[in-house]
């Protein structure tokens, strides 16, 4: 028998890119994800993740961030084919052209003027495109263990050498308006649960700075929305990004399900610590084998 899973996906895209721009993968091609969405409706008990505990051999499908392209492009798909979806939705780029800082340094080493930037004491060879994904990924470890201040200064200097200005405008970095917020909530077949303020790694921040990134970010979508929120998903959701401290903070804002970022299919583990399955993102693979024999 096979065990029950929850696939996690960041966005969806009909467009094609341009020098390193999604080089994770993190927007899957949208032939692709529809391709995938057909194959389990016809092969998979699907399911939303709130009841995916209590179905045996289910499948949930996820996402994580605040992109306009889940919207214009994922909902569109899900809706054909009947498929049922949870958005977890950072607030605090709801209807701005703020992008999360991972992708500002994707942008800045993209649009790089220079050849060569100097970073903590290192220099980074982003001269090409192989440089630059090589650069971009250990400026990126580095800067996932830095505090908040600390990081928004290493990248503010990383944008003044490249010379990147705040005008980007690349499609598949534009963020959900209220609006399109509210169109993913149509429970129970689509909502929208929190995933912070400000795509935060929890286990990371004070105690005071975690309380607001997950009591704010609930708050802001029940105003949008207008009904108590109570699906919430870590931002990064490894093993070290989140702890009991935070899981605590969790059940004090009313949260009853909490899925990690951890791969792998359910196993035993309680709704706040739901392994998913990333497809796309970093060339993870959709996880069906009998999909590739179709």
């Amino acid at each position: 028998m096979d065990k029950s899973c929850i696939l996690l996906y960041h966005g969806v895209t009909k467009s094609n890119s341009k020098g390193i721009e999604n080089c994770s993968n993190k927007h899957i091609q949208a032939k692709e994800f529809e391709k995938q969405m057909k194959w389990i409706s016809k092969n998979k008990n699907v399911v939303s993740i709130r009841n995916i505990k209590d179905e045996p051999d289910s499948v949930a499908v996820t996402f994580d961030d605040t992109f306009k392209n889940i919207h214009d492009v994922a909902l569109p798909i899900l809706k054909k084919y009947n498929i049922p979806a949870t958005f977890f939705i950072s607030t605090g780029f709801i209807g701005t052209n703020k992008n999360f800082w991972v992708d500002r340094l994707e942008h800045m080493i993209n649009f790089s003027k220079q050849n060569v930037i100097e970073f903590d004491g290192g220099i980074f060879i982003v001269g090409n495109d192989y440089h630059k994904i090589k650069s971009l990924n250990k400026i990126k470890s580095n800067l996932k263990k830095c505090n908040p201040l600390d990081r928004e200064d290493f990248l503010e200097n990383i944008k003044i050498q490249t010379g990147w200005v705040d005008d980007c405008n690349v499609e598949n970095y534009k963020n959900l308006n209220i609006d399109e917020v509210k169109m993913l909530d149509c429970p129970p077949m689509y909502e929208v649960g929190g995933h912070t303020v400000n795509h935060e790694i929890l286990s990371y921040l004070t105690d005071s700075d975690l309380d607001y990134e997950i009591s704010e970010c609930i708050q802001t979508l029940e105003s949008i929305v207008d009904r108590k929120i109570d699906l919430f998903s870590y931002p990064e959701g490894q093993e070290n990004h989140y702890n009991q401290k935070v899981i605590d903070c969790l059940k004090k804002n009313n949260v009853t399900i909490c899925p990690s970022a951890i791969d792998g299919f359910l196993d035993d583990e309680d709704e706040f610590n739901y392994r998913r399955i990333m497809v796309g993102f970093q060339d993870k693979e959709f996880p069906f084998k009998e999909y590739y024999n179709d």
